[in-house]
């Protein structure tokens, strides 16, 4: 087993803890799937000067932290 595996599966442990306890639990695949639908948006209004350096920088990391918990 990797450690990659183990993450995986700590974070899968989590999710349904929190399901069992009531606690509202998003999807990380569908969450990821989401954002990288949103990208090509967030990377234009970036250029064009709408969002600031640090809210594109913020939407980066959950991207790759997303992508990351699903790979």
């Amino acid at each position: 087993m990797t450690v990659g595996m183990l993450i995986n599966y700590a974070a899968a442990y989590d999710r349904l803890q929190k399901r069992i306890n009531g606690e509202k639990v998003s999807d990380p695949e569908e969450q990821y799937h989401q954002l990288k639908a949103m990208q090509p948006q967030v990377e234009e209004m970036y250029r064009k000067g709408q969002i600031k350096k640090y809210k594109y920088e913020s939407f980066m990391r959950s991207l790759s932290a997303y992508e990351a918990e699903v790979t």
